[in-house]
């Protein structure tokens, strides 16, 4: 291969490379352009039992079934999810039965 396809190529590499840093500040610049909240309330397990109005181990079938959303994050006492995503997924979901559990 001749200096010049060599040259060549690493041009092409790092014009690849500048498209991904391009394409990563523009998501930075977006996200730095967001409104920051003031206050994030997060909630876990036993807070959501408490608004669902359901046991903890209840939660946790959720939680291994699938049917809550995305946690936000998983920390060492468990995963957390954000309040207003939680409100919002229980405005979707049956209201309690007799027995005290939502119906899933």
């Amino acid at each position: 291969m001749s200096e010049r396809q060599k040259l060549a190529e690493r041009v092409q590499r790092v014009r690849r490379e500048l498209d991904t840093v391009s394409e990563d500040l523009d998501r930075l610049a977006r996200a730095l352009a967001e409104p920051v909240p003031e206050r994030v309330d997060l909630v876990g397990a036993t807070e959501i039992g408490t608004m669902a109005g359901v046991g903890a181990n209840i939660v946790g079938t959720w939680v291994t079934r699938g049917k809550l959303p995305e946690p936000v994050a998983t920390l060492a006492m468990g995963r957390v999810w954000l309040k207003s995503d939680i409100q919002a997924w229980l405005k979707t979901q049956p209201k309690a039965s007799g027995n005290g559990r939502r119906k899933s």
